[in-house]
């Protein structure tokens, strides 16, 4: 089943299509849920407010899901940013791992909505992507693009030659680009 499928099913409440998401989706929250200081009834509500979040996008008649896009990616997306704002209001520890969820508050009820859960999906495939990569590839990689130091600084905390860091940066970047591009999601 697509999720184009599922989207119709879940909007005309369909149980079938409730149950699907269910069974597809809550493991992954959950895991996330327990790895971000929760508890598995924190991951239950959260589920709940989930799929109260992504029912007020996906019945909006402007709403359309790309055709690279899949539905657990937005679903995702959804309870990840739901719990960490969770967190937040709570003053909780968040994964250093969830380098992609650090951006401005999630808020079901503004304009664009459907972009910034594109946007937000995008970056949790980078994050994950990221942690595949060999341990040189991902620190090279964070310290350039997410913590923004130079390349001269770079070279001198791994004890490199600035060229050789540019060249290993590239190869890097690549690296990450094609694990992206290869991921079905």
């Amino acid at each position: 089943m697509d999720s184009q499928q599922l989207v119709k099913g879940l909007i005309e409440e369909e149980h079938w299509a409730f149950e699907k998401l269910y069974k597809d989706q809550f493991n992954p929250l959950k895991s996330y849920v327990l790895r971000n200081s929760g508890t598995l009834d924190d991951a239950k509500d959260l589920f709940q407010e989930t799929i109260i979040a992504l029912m007020k996008v996906i019945v909006k008649p402007e709403f359309k899901l790309n055709d690279n896009t899949k539905l657990s990616t937005l679903t995702y997306s959804i309870g990840s940013r739901l719990w960490l704002m969770n967190l937040r209001k709570k003053k909780l520890p968040i994964a250093s791992s969830d380098i992609s969820e650090m951006n401005e508050d999630f808020d079901t009820g503004q304009e664009g909505l459907e972009e910034k859960i594109e946007y937000e999906a995008k970056h949790q495939l980078i994050a994950e992507s990221l942690k595949t990569m060999g341990e040189e590839c991902r620190k090279l990689l964070e310290f350039y693009y997410f913590k923004k130091i130079k390349l001269k600084e770079i070279a001198e905390m791994l004890s490199y030659t600035q060229a050789f860091v540019r060249v290993k940066k590239n190869r890097c970047m690549n690296e990450l680009r094609e694990l992206v591009t290869q991921n079905p999601d």
